[in-house]
């Protein structure tokens, strides 16, 4: 099984060089802009795709409303496709949830003169992020996730501590479980007794709170290449695990087309016949060729049975004497 990448949050202050940190990362990158400032800084690096977010237009009751989750979900779609990406980042994300739950609150109250955001929009932002995080981030093939955020001041009983800038409070804590890395960008204005855009992984004087599920550094330089050598991880092993992945899923391919070439002989069926069957049923569920080569190996035999089962379909409409071969008992005979 293929070993997931690093997932790391990074937030701070306005100005701490969060953005410009990601020229450092491992190329290609794909960063997804929710505040519309990183072309500035980012459009000239080579190997860096910028993604900007436009809200997809829905109606409701005779209303044109926003709706930027739905646009997500269709870029990381496609961007799942690629096998090529080394980092993934998603930048501004504390813009992102602002403006996601300010389209709920319209959405949801409609005309209302006063609006602000109930019980109801807090829990669908929470769901929907939620969901985001635990299926994309267990998905992706990327050596590094990003997530960058804003920061904010947490009081309590204990006193005043700078926290990600993201809400609701529940979805911060998980958004935190999930990560591998939360650092903490030093700004020159702001953190005076700190060296200027330094990541910090660690708690300094119990300002700020930081998380490194790798022990050491506590805290480094702005580099994340460096970085992750320095917490042992390798782009290199990454490269070849990859490519081993490419090559047993190429593999499981190549055996199910011979399996349907099989079946479709049993069957009385042609080539040209058992290619038609196979299409259909890729677009039946949405798939195009490129994609069954990244399917994982029980979509890939539930493809195949479904498959087979309509060459079965059209033996038995052709009269073919061998249309009555059963599926299952071919599949089991060759175990």
């Amino acid at each position: 099984m293929q070993k997931r990448g690093i997932r790391m949050l990074i937030y701070g202050y306005a100005g701490s060089g969060k953005t410009t940190l990601l020229k450092t990362a491992p190329k290609p990158m794909v960063v997804f802009d929710f505040e519309g400032g990183a072309d500035r800084i980012l459009a000239d690096t080579e190997g860096v795709t910028l993604q900007l977010i436009v809200p997809q237009i829905v109606e409701r009751d005779g209303r044109v409303l926003q709706d930027s989750y739905r646009s997500l979900r269709v870029a990381l779609k496609e961007i799942s496709k690629r096998q090529d990406i080394k980092t993934l980042a998603f930048d501004g994300f504390s813009t992102y949830l602002r403006k996601r739950l300010l389209e709920i609150v319209n959405f949801r109250q409609g005309d209302a003169y006063y609006k602000r955001p109930e019980y109801q929009d807090w829990f669908q932002l929470q769901l929907e992020m939620d969901n985001f995080v635990s299926q994309f981030l267990y998905s992706t093939p990327s050596d590094l996730v990003i997530f960058i955020a804003h920061r904010r001041i947490n009081k309590d009983e204990h006193g005043a501590l700078y926290v990600p800038d993201i809400m609701p409070r529940k979805l911060m804590d998980n958004l935190v479980g999930y990560m591998d890395i939360v650092a903490y960008a030093a700004s020159p204005d702001m953190d005076i007794d700190l060296e200027p855009y330094r990541l910090y992984l660690a708690p300094y004087n119990q300002r700020f709170f930081a998380k490194n599920r790798f022990g050491n550094p506590a805290d480094f330089e702005p580099d994340l290449t460096e970085l992750l050598k320095q917490i042992g991880f390798s782009t290199e092993q990454k490269e070849v695990e990859k490519k081993q992945a490419k090559s047993q899923r190429n593999g499981e391919v190549n055996r199910m087309w011979k399996r349907l070439m099989d079946y479709g002989k049993l069957l009385g069926l042609t080539e040209d016949e058992i290619k038609e069957a196979f299409v259909t049923v890729c677009q039946e569920e949405g798939y195009t060729p490129s994609d069954v080569k990244t399917l994982e190996k029980a979509k890939l035999n539930e493809l195949e049975k479904r498959t087979m089962e309509v060459m079965a379909e059209v033996a038995v409409s052709k009269g073919s004497e061998q249309g009555t071969v059963d599926t299952e008992q071919f599949l089991d005979s060759l175990i």
